[in-house]
Formats: structure tokens, C-alpha cells, sequence
């Protein structure tokens, strides 16, 4: 703790008047990362135009985030071993992540329409977003590839499969 508070410019003591621990400090970090996730990822698909123009941007922002801020990739998948309240601040930053990324789904009306339990599949199918996306982010730190490599190789792997879950019901 004494580190962090130099880092930032302050009292170990200033700090703990915030966090008890330094725990409960990483478990705000943890949260932080992952609202600042959402809403990077949130906030391009909205720019963007057609599916797979927002996909594509969805996809793009956050190797982008990811690259411009490693940790928050390690800190939203957790760590073996970690405090219980940096362990619980992880997996509710993932299902609120997993969540949000279903309703960005949800918000197009043929995603999985007439599919029953539409909002568990669209949160699972989240998850297996969440999954290949991390995959993909692994990938570019060993092999030094850019977030527009990293991209294009997501989109390849998963935009088909993705489109296909658009008129399910139909098809």
C-alpha cells in the first residue's frame, strides 16, 4: 500500500481512509477497468453503421483499450490465489461485462428472435465472446500484433457463426 500511495502522490494513510485493505483498492480497480470496458465498447458500436460495422468496431475498441491498458484484460480474468474480494470483484465485473454485451445483442431485433430464453443464450453466447476476444488479446502480446490484426483475425473466427445467430428462427 505504502507503494501505491507514493505512485499516486499521496499517504499510505489517505489511502486507507478509502480502502480498508489493499484488496478491497484492487477490487475498485477491478471494477473500474471492466465499467470503462463496457463503455468504450458500448460507445462504438453506437458509432457505427451496419452489424457487422458495428461488430467489427465493438471488436476494434476493446484490443484497442486493451492494448493501450493491459491490466484490463489480467484484472477482469482474475488471478489463482487472489484476495476474495479482488476474486469476487472479478466475476462480477465479468457478469456485468457479459451482461451488457448480451443487451448490446438483444438490441437488434432478429438477434436469436423466437429462440426461447433469448437473454441466457445471448449471455452465453457473450461469454464465448468474452473467451475468443481474451484468446485473440493473448495472442497479440506474444506474437506483437495490432489491435487491427487482432481484429481482423476475431472477425474471420467469429462473424460468421455471429451472423448466423441473426433470423435463427427463420433459417
Amino acid at each position: 500500500m505504502e507503494d501505491i500511495a507514493r505512485a499516486a502522490g499521496t499517504t499510505k494513510a489517505v489511502l486507507y481512509d478509502h480502502f480498508d485493505s489493499k484488496g478491497a483498492l484492487h477490487a475498485e480497480v477491478v471494477t473500474r477497468a471492466s465499467d470503462e470496458l463496457v463503455a468504450t465498447v458500448a460507445a462504438a458500436v453506437g458509432e457505427s453503421g451496419d452489424r457487422e460495422s458495428r461488430f467489427r468496431a465493438a471488436t476494434l475498441a476493446a484490443f484497442r483499450l486493451i492494448r493501450q491498458r493491459p491490466d484490463v484484460r489480467t484484472l477482469l480474468l482474475g488471478e489463482p490465489g487472489a484476495d476474495p474480494r479482488v476474486a469476487r470483484a472479478s466475476v462480477k465485473a465479468l457478469r456485468k461485462a457479459r451482461a451488457a454485451m448480451a443487451q448490446l445483442y438483444m438490441s437488434e431485433p432478429s438477434f436469436l428472435a423466437g429462440v426461447p430464453r433469448r437473454q441466457e443464450r445471448a449471455e452465453q453466447i457473450a461469454q464465448g465472446f468474452i473467451g475468443a476476444i481474451n484468446g485473440r488479446a493473448a495472442l497479440g502480446v506474444e506474437k506483437k500484433l495490432s489491435p487491427e490484426q487482432l481484429t481482423d483475425l476475431a472477425m474471420d473466427l467469429l462473424w460468421p457463426g455471429f451472423e448466423k445467430l441473426f433470423g435463427l428462427a427463420n433459417g
